[in-house]
C-alpha cells in the first residue's frame, strides 16, 4: 500500500492505517526466507513540533532456516515502533521521496528483527559420516569428561610383567 505525498502532507492528527502482508519471499537474505501472516497497523501524525512521526505496530512471522538442517522454521515477532518521516533525506529519520510505501517501511523495521541463528526445538538427526559427527554441546562435554585428559592417563592400560 501507498500514500500519496500530498495526502501526507495534510495530515493534521493521527491518521490510522490498517496494514498486513500475507507472504513475502526473501531470495537475498540468508537469514529469512519469507515473511508471513504480517498484520498491525501504522499511525501517522503531526507531533508539536510539526514532524511528521509513524507508531507502527506489527506481529506476525518469519521463516528462517535452522542452522543444523536448514529446515524451514516459524519465527514469531512483534514490533512496536515511533519513527520518524522526512520528506528531506537526513539522518535519523526515514526518508520519502514521492511515495510513503508502508511494505517498505515495515520491512524495514522487520530487517532488523531477523536473528542469525534459528535452531528447531524438535528432536534432531545430526549428520555423521565415516569418522566424523555433528553433536550437541551437551554430547561432547560428556564424551570430554569420560576421557581423561591426563597424558599419563596410557600408564593406567599399561601391564607390567612381573619377574620372579
Amino acid at each position: 500500500m501507498k500514500i500519496k505525498k500530498s495526502e501526507l502532507v495534510k495530515i493534521q492528527d493521527i491518521k490510522s492505517y490498517p496494514y498486513s502482508l500475507d507472504e513475502k519471499i526473501f531470495n537475498d537474505f540468508p537469514y529469512l526466507r519469507a515473511l508471513q501472516n504480517v498484520v498491525g497497523k501504522i499511525d501517522i501524525f503531526n507531533d508539536s513540533l510539526s514532524n511528521l512521526k509513524a507508531q507502527v505496530s506489527l506481529k506476525g512471522e518469519m521463516i528462517c532456516p535452522c542452522a543444523i538442517t536448514l529446515e524451514d522454521v516459524e519465527v514469531p515477532f512483534s514490533i512496536e515502533d515511533e519513527i520518524l518521516l522526512s520528506f528531506e533525506d537526513v539522518e535519523d529519520a526515514y526518508y520519502i521521496e514521492n511515495d510513503l510505501d508502508l511494505d517498505d517501511l515495515a520491512i524495514s523495521l522487520i530487517l532488523p528483527e531477523v536473528p542469525i541463528k534459528v535452531v528447531k526445538n524438535a528432536k534432531i538427526e545430526y549428520p555423521s559420516g565415516d569418522g566424523w559427527c555433528v553433536m550437541t554441546e551437551d554430547d561432547l562435554k560428556n564424551k570430554k569428561s569420560l576421557q581423561s585428559d591426563s597424558p599419563l592417563a596410557i600408564l593406567k592400560e599399561y601391564q607390567f610383567d612381573e619377574e620372579e
